[in-house]
């Protein structure tokens, strides 16, 4: 679908999941991925090779959490 895109930010948004699963798998080049305040999501599957770093925040937060990094898959 979107074949160089890197980065993806998502913020104040309205997701259904299927939907954003699907962008999300089909665009292998993303690396940095962040979802934001956004509405309607409570779970997701992620399945791209070139993703480095997985950032949420929910609206009822204004902290952020970090969810996945390639450097510390583990740890986190």
């Amino acid at each position: 679908m979107l074949p160089r895109l890197q980065k993806f930010y998502l913020r104040n948004l309205p997701l259904v999941r299927h939907i954003i699963q699907n962008l999300i798998s089909n665009s292998h080049s993303i690396e940095d991925l962040r979802i934001i305040k956004c509405l309607g999501l409570k779970k997701i599957e992620i399945n791209t090779p070139n993703l480095d770093t997985f950032w949420y925040c929910d609206k009822k937060t204004t902290s952020w959490k970090l969810l996945w990094t390639r450097a510390f898959p583990n740890n986190l």
